[in-house]
């Protein structure tokens, strides 16, 4: 399959991954039929990689997918599609908007197809157990956030 390349793991499994033929960009089917089109989507250490391979191929969406440590940068100074969650308020000021695909199917993600949205994550509020003695108003503004 264009765009894919099997390889041996370091547990002797095959596995495949994305072949960038420029050793920095994967480009989706569409956009490997017309550069042109070509979004670019970036994300830090592969970050959501997977899951934006099955999407733009299977939706034909035209994007070219790289991951940069200086993803932040890049971000902030181009007009790019990137890998971003919440609460993280890294790009806040600029105003992303999200793309969004269908509802989580578990049985999809369990099949390793990965073409809806990811699961809901439940946040939790950690602190020291020291935090309500040391700092009451602290504690307390975090406790009350919902």
């Amino acid at each position: 399959t264009d765009g894919v390349e099997r390889y041996l793991g370091s547990d002797g499994a095959e596995r495949v991954r994305g072949r960038c033929e420029d050793g920095v960009w994967w480009l989706s089917p569409a956009c490997r039929a017309d550069r042109a089109r070509c979004i670019p989507w970036i994300s830090v250490e592969g970050w959501g990689y997977n899951n934006m391979w099955h999407k733009a191929t299977y939706y034909n969406m035209a994007i070219a997918i790289a991951s940069t440590n200086e993803y932040i940068e890049v971000i902030h100074r181009s007009r790019v599609l990137n890998y971003a969650w919440i609460p993280d308020a890294t790009f806040v000021q600029r105003r992303l908007q999200q793309v969004i695909f269908p509802g989580y199917s578990k049985e999809q993600h369990d099949q390793q197809l990965y073409i809806t949205e990811f699961a809901q994550v439940q946040t939790e509020k950690w602190a020291h157990r020291d935090l309500e003695r040391s700092a009451p108003s602290v504690w307390g503004a975090a406790s009350n956030m919902k």
